[in-house]
C-alpha cells in the first residue's frame, strides 16, 4: 500500500468543491435518508410485529448510510453516483455491520479507560468503511488495512477527524439544516484522504455520465 501525505485544508476544500458540484444529488439523498430514519424510528408503538418493522427499517437505513459513504468514494474518483446506492451495496452489509460493531466496542472501551484511547481507536481504524466499500474487504481485513494506512500520519488523521467533528457541530446550528451541507463535506473529505493514503488517482468523467 502506498502511503501519501495530505493536508487537512486541501481535503476539506476538495470535499466542499465536490459537494457544491453535486449538491442536488447529495441534498436529495440525505433528505430521503433522514425521512427513512424518521419513518422507522419515530413511532412509539411496541410489539413483535412492530419490532420486525423496525428491524427492516434498521437494515434499510444502514444500507442508505453505506450508499452515502460509497457515493463519496465515487465522487472522489470523478464518478457520478445515482440513487441505486440506497441498495446497491447490500453484498457488503454483513462486513459493514460486523466491522461497525467491533469498532464501536473498541471505541467505547477506549472512552471508558480514558477519553484519549477512544480518539486513538477512531484515528487508527476510522477508515474501515471506505476499505469495505471500495475494496470489498471483510470486517477484520478492513480494520487492519485502516491501521496500516494510517501509520506515520495518525496525528494528521486525528486532526482531520477533529476538524470534521467541528464542522458537524457547526452544521447542527440553524435547526440542524446545516448538516445537509457539512455532512457530505466531511464524508467526502475523509474519502479524499483515504484515496491519498491508498495511492489511488482520481479518474475523469463527463459531468452528465452516470456511473455505479
Amino acid at each position: 500500500m502506498q502511503n501519501q501525505s495530505f493536508t487537512i485544508g486541501g481535503a476539506i476544500r476538495e470535499g466542499w468543491e465536490l459537494t457544491k458540484m453535486n449538491l442536488g444529488f447529495l441534498l436529495v439523498y440525505q433528505v430521503i435518508l433522514y425521512f427513512l430514519m424518521w419513518l422507522f424510528n419515530g413511532s412509539s408503538h411496541t410489539g413483535f410485529q412492530f419490532s420486525i418493522i423496525q428491524l427492516i427499517g434498521w437494515i434499510i437505513i444502514a444500507l442508505g448510510k453505506m450508499g452515502f459513504y460509497n457515493s463519496a468514494l465515487l465522487l472522489t474518483k470523478g464518478l457520478k453516483p445515482s440513487f441505486d446506492q440506497f441498495y446497491k451495496n447490500w453484498r457488503l452489509f454483513l462486513s459493514w455491520m460486523i466491522a461497525s460493531f467491533i469498532f464501536g466496542i473498541l471505541f467505547v472501551i477506549g472512552f471508558i479507560l480514558l477519553i484519549f484511547p477512544g480518539f486513538y481507536v477512531a484515528t487508527v481504524f476510522g477508515f474501515y468503511p471506505y476499505f469495505i466499500l471500495d475494496k470489498g474487504l471483510g470486517p477484520i481485513e478492513a480494520l487492519k488495512e485502516s491501521a496500516q494506512a494510517t501509520k506515520g500520519v495518525r496525528l494528521d488523521v486525528f486532526l482531520l477527524f477533529l476538524t470534521c467533528i467541528g464542522l458537524l457541530i457547526l452544521g447542527l446550528l440553524f435547526f440542524g439544516i446545516g448538516l445537509l451541507f457539512t455532512a457530505p463535506v466531511t464524508v467526502i473529505a475523509v474519502a479524499v484522504v483515504y484515496r491519498k493514503l491508498t495511492g489511488q488517482e482520481k479518474t475523469s468523467i463527463q459531468p452528465d455520465e452516470i456511473m455505479e
